[in-house]
């Protein structure tokens, strides 16, 4: 049949879907479409998910099915094109969409389960406020029912995902037992503020009956923590996954002297990657986040995830605005400033609360003040990123450069003579400065259309390979340090180098990929930068006496916003360890532990890590904040009743909801 006489519009792509998943839409059932203009996924908008090698085998069978060379097939520019350049398709870093003008009324056709989803926008249209729909991981369906935009989502936000059973988080870190599961789900309302005022009285009700079943609760994103902060047995679990759309806001929605094409209205389970593309696709940026990118941004926030930018503090500084949720109200948290206007709060559902201590706490609430069901993020223009990697002995005396932070320097001795956006640096404990190091570097630069394209390997870098050889090292101590490098040079690529033509980047594009760290101990401490060639002395100390297969890496970050953020020195240092998870590896980072205590010097730990931390700890490390902090809890939920009812074991031990 020809195109033209059956008008569709068809999304269905990533890298695991070729031609049988195109044979298996043209056997889906899909309904005659009415010639009356409508698109699927209620009003016209659409996601595309990542396209590997299948893309042009889709497209020739496309046709093939659909017959005719009718409508259009146009290519937009992706963001991150990641795993498509890995594998030599799509050199050039380019999404591919293919549609047609007009859709089927009731069709609404989905990709199944991806790794890493990527997404582009259909053409805007002239209303304010422009909805972008994401896709879930774990949406199974090809073709099913849509509903019309106008008519919104006729079905409840929240629904129980099966019978009660054990739920593990992504890296099979930690299981919850006896939990019964639900999900959080986006509709369809045609402005974001009606959307998460449907969601957040739904988020309501169902607290208000897990309360009455006497049962605690955890809202779970990605999963990705691999602390167990988010476990909690015997527990109603809210998977927000779904809940995932995002909007851009409008003028009106701000108050004066607010920048509205800066904000994007983000639901609860969008992931940073999403989030990111998002903003990419605006022309505009996330100036931070950590290494990965599987994080919901909600939850990333609520951990204080950072990256290694030296001039930027943690993920949660992008917030201006947090929804949350407690059994007895909906509340709208901005500083005492404000962001957004009276009328916007208003119809979100919720209760201003102008407050700065309030939203201090609200940054970083580490799941203990309720459900967080939007949040209103900032960004920047979109700019460009060159990456220069490399393996070179580090002098002792480059630890003074970045203590000082003096990172011009560092970068002139081992990189270009520019200062850097990003440091970071990967060690060998055992003879640090007889070794290679593993050295990072970004540079920003304004971005520009037209520029060499980075690989992946070029803008990030991977555990996988002391993943495998985890197990390898561990049983094998006396080889420990020669195999250790090993796994380094195997798992963190070179290049390109100062020699090499130079190759460029979004931020989004930078965003890595990790696979489950199940067999990673993850760990890390946040000192002051001013101590760093101290505490860097004695633990490689304590790796030399006590053993322990892990690769220590050197990152630095300002001051990070949220009253618990771990980044809470002027100028920080964050220490991560990451090896193989085994009793060896983490007897030493407790030894570390031990040692920077009895030398004085001050640290915290990452809340979403191997942490080893209880009530007493906390309160001692965050000092005054933390009192703050339970203050503004105490505020918002005064009734020590609903604050158990975001309790574990884990958070109860912290502190955090007793």
């Amino acid at each position: 049949m020809d195109l033209h006489s059956a008008p569709i519009q068809l999304v269905v792509s990533d890298a695991q879907e070729k031609l049988p998943a195109t044979l298996r839409v043209a056997q889906a059932g899909i309904p005659a479409a009415k010639k009356n203009g409508r698109k699927c996924e209620g009003d016209g908008r659409h996601v595309v998910d990542r396209l590997g090698a299948g893309c042009a085998r889709f497209c020739a069978a496309f046709r093939a099915v659909f017959g005719g060379a009718g409508g259009y097939f146009s290519v937009d520019r992706q963001s991150a094109p990641a795993g498509r350049r890995a594998y030599g398709c799509d050199p050039e870093g380019l999404g591919f969409r293919c549609q047609r003008r007009a859709a089927l009324c009731h069709a609404r056709i989905r990709s199944w389960s991806v790794r890493r989803p990527r997404f582009c926008d259909a053409p805007p249209d002239d209303r304010c406020h422009h909805q972008f729909r994401f896709p879930a991981p774990g949406d199974g369906c090809v073709a099913r029912p849509c509903r019309r935009a106008a008519a919104g989502r006729r079905m409840m936000p929240i629904v129980q995902l099966g019978a009660e059973g054990r739920w593990t988080n992504y890296h099979g870190t930690g299981t919850c037992e006896v939990a019964t599961r639900f999900a959080l789900r986006s509709g369809d309302a045609e402005r974001g503020r009606d959307e998460i005022a449907i969601a957040a009285r739904a988020v309501q009700d169902w607290l208000g009956q897990a309360q009455a079943a006497g049962r605690r609760v955890r809202p779970i994103g990605a999963g990705w923590s691999p602390s167990n902060v988010n476990i909690v047995s015997d527990s109603w679990l809210l998977h927000t996954r779904r809940f995932n759309r995002c909007f851009r806001v409008g003028g009106a929605d701000v108050r004066p002297g607010v920048e509205a094409a800066a904000l994007m209205l983000v639901e609860a389970g969008a992931l940073v990657d999403e989030v990111s593309d998002k903003f990419e696709q605006q022309g505009r940026s996330l100036w931070t986040s950590g290494a990965g990118n599987g994080q919901t941004f909600a939850g990333a926030c609520a951990t204080g995830t950072h990256g290694s930018v030296v001039g930027r503090g943690g993920i949660q500084d992008h917030i201006r605005a947090v929804q949350l949720v407690t059994p007895t109200g909906i509340h709208w948290i901005e500083p005492a400033a404000g962001v957004m206007s009276d009328a916007f709060v208003a119809a979100t559902g919720s209760t201003a609360l102008r407050d700065d201590e309030l939203f201090a706490a609200a940054q970083l609430p580490v799941g203990a003040l309720g459900i967080v069901t939007a949040l209103v993020v900032d960004s920047v223009p979109k700019f460009l990123v060159r990456p220069i990697q490399n393996l070179r002995k580090v002098d002792c005396a480059a630890l003074d450069w970045l203590a000082a932070g003096d990172f011009r320097s560092f970068s002139a001795a081992y990189a270009l003579d520019q200062d850097p956006h990003f440091v970071q640096m990967i060690v060998n404990p055992y003879k640090p400065f007889k070794r290679p190091a593993m050295l990072r570097f970004l540079y920003r630069e304004p971005w520009r259309d037209a520029y060499p394209h980075a690989t992946p390997g070029e803008l990030g870098a991977g555990y996988d390979a002391l993943s495998l050889l985890g197990r390898f090292l561990d049983e094998y101590p006396w080889a420990r340090g020669a195999l250790l490098q090993f796994a380094m040079k195997q798992g963190y690529a070179a290049g390109p180098d100062i020699d090499d033509p130079p190759v460029y980047g979004s931020w989004g594009e930078g965003l890595n990929t990790h696979r489950p760290l199940a067999d990673l101990f993850n760990a890390s401490v946040t000192i002051d930068r001013a101590d760093l060639a101290r505490a860097f002395e004695l633990i490689c100390a304590v790796y030399a006496r006590h053993g322990g297969s892990t690769v220590v890496t050197l990152r630095f970050m300002e001051r990070a916003q949220g009253l618990l953020a771990p980044a809470r020195f002027p100028h920080n240092a964050v220490i991560d360890f990451d090896g193989p998870r085994s009793a060896r590896t983490a007897e030493a980072y407790a030894r570390v532990v031990e040692r920077l205590d009895a030398e004085g010097i001050a640290f915290t730990r990452h809340w979403a890590k191997s942490c080893r931390l209880d009530a007493a700890r906390v309160a001692a490390d965050y000092g005054e904040d933390f009192r703050r902090w339970r203050t503004a809890r105490d505020r918002l939920i005064p009734d020590p009743a609903h604050r158990a009812l975001f309790g574990s074991a884990v958070l109860d031990g912290l502190g955090l909801t007793g």
